[in-house]
């Protein structure tokens, strides 16, 4: 069973800050929520998003992202780079392993 958390990470932004003005200390409010203060800071002021731990920890649910890649052009069979280079004896596709490639 899955349980969605009800807080957002807005919620959780806005009880650091109010936390910190209430103790002035990233450390004491980082040791409230079982963090470093470092992180504590870094997810009230900026536009973090925590992981997956972090995440569970202050009970948000946990980013969700996709990493698109577009390709134009062909993918030879057996590759998996448009890069790969034909063998002038075998006909065969390679990917090298020079750092120019």
């Amino acid at each position: 069973m899955t349980v969605i958390p009800s807080r957002t990470l807005g919620d959780v932004r806005r009880e650091f800050c109010a936390a910190y003005a209430a103790q002035h200390s990233w450390r004491k409010v980082g040791k409230i929520y079982h963090l470093q203060p470092s992180m504590a800071r870094l997810i009230a002021l900026t536009s973090y998003q925590p992981g997956r731990k972090v995440a569970a920890i202050l009970g948000v649910a946990p980013r969700t992202t996709a990493h698109l890649v577009v390709i134009v052009g062909e993918i030879p069979a057996g590759t998996q780079v448009i890069q790969a280079s034909q063998c002038t004896r075998c006909q065969a596709y390679f990917i090298s392993n020079h750092p120019r490639r």
